[in-house]
């Protein structure tokens, strides 16, 4: 029959595992070149994202000083109100004030109602 030698089919074994492995080494070379570039893809999303964060940070930064800047405006603004609003409670008490030669020891009585009505 076949006379085949134990070495010949040592070898022919050995061929076959070497065939198998360069084919798995073809497979882990590609996979391996998949992730070194989605490696590269994922440290430019990162790199993206830092300066977009850094951005969002200026930003923030500037809101919360043009924030301030407006408290302080409508402080300023609350104060100027207060001020007029008092100015003009003077100025509502003075005009309901009897006028010099009128009231209780003038000679004519004073009608607040009569000199709203005329004005």
């Amino acid at each position: 029959m076949l006379d085949l030698d134990l070495g010949f089919i040592a070898n022919l074994s050995l061929a076959g595992a070497g065939i198998a492995l360069a084919a798995y080494c073809a497979v882990l070379s590609r996979r391996l070149k998949r992730l070194t570039e989605a490696g590269d893809g994922l440290v430019a999303t990162l790199a993206e994202m830092d300066g977009r964060i850094a951005a969002l940070r200026a930003g923030i930064a500037e809101t919360r000083a043009a924030s301030a800047r407006t408290i302080e405006e409508l402080d300023e603004m609350i104060g100027e109100g207060a001020a007029l609003a008092e100015h003009l409670s003077e100025l509502i008490e003075a005009a309901d004030a009897p006028p010099a030669g009128h009231g209780p020891h003038g000679s004519t009585p004073y009608r607040p109602s009569a000199r709203r009505a005329a004005a």
